[in-house]
């Protein structure tokens, strides 16, 4: 378990299980992992979008690129994204696509379809 939460730590070590904080560099990880980066949650209740910004720009940096460049060269198999919200949840599985396919457009996503409410 990767994270700097004190409820993080403890819940790790009541199950025996490996624990570091957030500034544990991506490319380090070499199993599964569970990864919680919580980075994002005070500027955005604090609505400091300025903040949200940039800490977004630093988890692209230390994170989401290298574990792309990761899956990508085959040093991991996939990577699955959990999004939670008041009310729901949303899983995204990352998965490399094989080299040749990388070069053909994907489909686009209709995001709003599976994050907006309902009733929205």
């Amino acid at each position: 378990m990767i994270g700097d939460p004190t409820w993080l730590q403890g819940l790790a070590e009541r199950a025996r299980i490996a624990w570091s904080g957030s500034s544990t560099p991506a490319s380090q990880i070499k199993t599964d992992a569970a990864i919680l980066l919580d980075a994002l949650e005070l500027p955005c209740r604090a609505q400091a979008w300025g903040d949200w910004l940039t800490a977004l720009a630093r988890l692209d940096a230390d994170w989401f690129a290298p574990l792309d460049a990761a899956l990508l060269n085959g040093g991991i198999q996939s990577i699955d994204l959990v999004f939670p919200d008041v009310e729901r949840h949303v899983t995204l599985r990352l998965t490399a696509r094989p080299k040749a396919l990388r070069w053909l457009p994907q489909p686009k996503q209709d995001w709003t379809r599976w994050w907006l409410h309902p009733e929205s």
